[in-house]
């Protein structure tokens, strides 16, 4: 199987982009999805909210999922499809990122799923 890192920016992933991470902010998961949207729309010039929920669950925990799309190559243009699904546990925010590019996005939606599905956080 192929690096599930991979990407040329240039023409958009070949392989999706699926990255973990915690960083310390202790805010309200409403908090967290509105400095996300505000953060990528200062990076991101052509990004576009696809959908936020509030309602979702990641380790157990309540949690949100931000779904959005970006486009990218100013000769050869590309969509990239994002999903943000973040949860906030003792004062630290923990994220799972997939990126990919929007015509092969369910291709390895699957693996993100079992990725984010598996994701133990512990208090």
């Amino acid at each position: 199987m192929p690096s599930l890192t991979s990407l040329d920016y240039r023409i958009g992933p070949k392989y999706p982009y699926i990255e973990v991470s915690r960083n310390y902010e202790p805010d309200s998961l409403t908090e967290c999805i509105r400095k996300a949207v505000n953060e990528y729309r200062e990076k991101i010039a052509d990004i576009k909210v696809v959908k936020v929920e509030t309602n979702s669950v990641l380790s157990g925990y309540p949690a949100y999922e931000l779904v959005y799309t970006q486009q990218i190559g100013k000769i050869r243009k590309s969509i990239l499809k994002c999903i943000e699904a973040g949860t906030v546990v003792n004062d630290m925010k923990y994220s799972v990122n997939y990126v990919m590019d929007q015509e092969n996005f369910q291709q390895y939606y699957d693996v993100f799923s079992i990725m984010k599905d598996s994701l133990s956080i512990y208090k």
